[in-house]
């Protein structure tokens, strides 16, 4: 439980359905404000509330991977690793020994499939908050044990349901992008908890090869962006590539953004024993894409190839690459290097 709406909606529920629910709520830093937060809404659905302190945990599998990922010139989504290690790693696995089941607060949900005897994850009814996206990593063992009771519901409905409870929530706010990034930007906090890494000026190149000017740190940047570059040119620029080991930020044009091939690694299957070593899917590349056709096909133990039918723009090295059939997941990795073959 965050103490936020979503949370704090699905352990009502449950209760009400007739589980005998428990509230926990991990701690990942100092500030406690989380906590009491969840604490008060605990106590206002009448339900015990547990505290799990994992920063030593968040620290090493979260905090680390996104300073580690942005150094070498990704753009990671941290709570695909807070999902993977944290909240279905170390929470589940504790909470699991003493309880039947977990639950969370995500839009998504978990169908059993009684002829193939697989749980399936499952696409949310709201299909602009779904959230299978985040949860591609799931086990059937995680699947077996997962309650989703936000996946047939809609944000606008849970809000109004959490009003009409008076439930001591602010219905209107969402969750940060980056829940330990709060008041700076992300280049300031790696600064601080990398004090190692020199951030570095280095040139802006076109495609080319072509110095057009020059950035204050490749952390600053990702592909697709177009604003804060500070060039002047007769087209828009976006960035197109980031070299790290080059210390040197790629810009193009709009249509070099564009591009069908890239690997993919620390690949999860929700049902391993159905993967061929090749297939079609729809592939998602980010949380707010649109997933469009590819084929897949193994390339070696730790690393598969997608290829689009159609260039998609800005796929991006650190965010993860989902699977999908019709409303299904059935699988993901992450974004490991991206080729220029159109």
């Amino acid at each position: 439980m965050s103490g936020g709406t979503d949370s704090s909606f699905a352990a009502y529920l449950l209760k009400k359905r007739g589980y005998a629910v428990t509230g926990i709520t991990m701690r990942v830093d100092e500030d406690t404000s989380q906590i009491a937060k969840a604490k008060r809404v605990a106590e206002g659905i009448g339900i015990p509330h547990l505290v799990r302190d994992v920063r030593r945990e968040f620290n090493l599998r979260v905090i680390d991977y996104f300073c580690r990922q942005y150094i070498k010139g990704y753009t990671p989504n941290p709570c695909l690793a807070c999902n993977r290690f944290i909240k279905f790693g170390l929470l589940f696995n504790t909470a699991t020994e003493q309880y039947d089941y977990f639950a969370t607060g995500h839009y998504a949900r978990v169908v059993y499939e009684t002829r193939r005897k697989i749980y399936c994850l499952v696409k949310g009814k709201d299909k602009k908050k779904d959230q299978s996206y985040v949860l591609y990593m799931l086990t059937q063992k995680q699947l077996s044990r997962l309650l989703l009771p936000l996946g047939n519901y809609t944000k606008q409905t849970v809000r109004q349901r959490v009003k009409q409870l008076r439930l001591p929530v602010d219905t209107e706010s969402e969750s940060q992008d980056i829940c330990f990034v709060r008041d700076e930007d992300y280049t300031s906090f790696i600064r601080k908890f990398r004090p190692d890494f020199k951030i570095a000026c280095g040139n802006i190149k076109n495609i080319r090869g072509e110095i057009l000017g020059e950035h204050k740190g490749y952390l600053n940047y990702t592909i697709g962006q177009r604003k804060g570059l500070g060039i002047a040119y007769k087209t828009p620029l976006y960035v197109a590539g980031i070299d790290a080991k080059k210390n040197e930020v790629v810009v193009g044009e709009e249509k070099d953004l564009f591009k069908r091939v890239f690997t993919v690694t620390d690949i999860s299957f929700t049902a391993p024993r159905d993967i061929k070593q090749k297939f079609c899917a729809q592939v998602k590349i980010r949380y707010h894409h649109q997933p469009a056709k590819a084929q897949i096909r193994k390339v070696d133990k730790n690393s598969w190839q997608v290829e689009f039918f159609k260039p998609q723009k800005a796929i991006t090295p650190g965010q993860a690459a989902v699977f999908y059939k019709n409303e299904r997941v059935f699988g993901g990795g992450i974004i490991n290097r991206v080729e220029s073959r159109f």
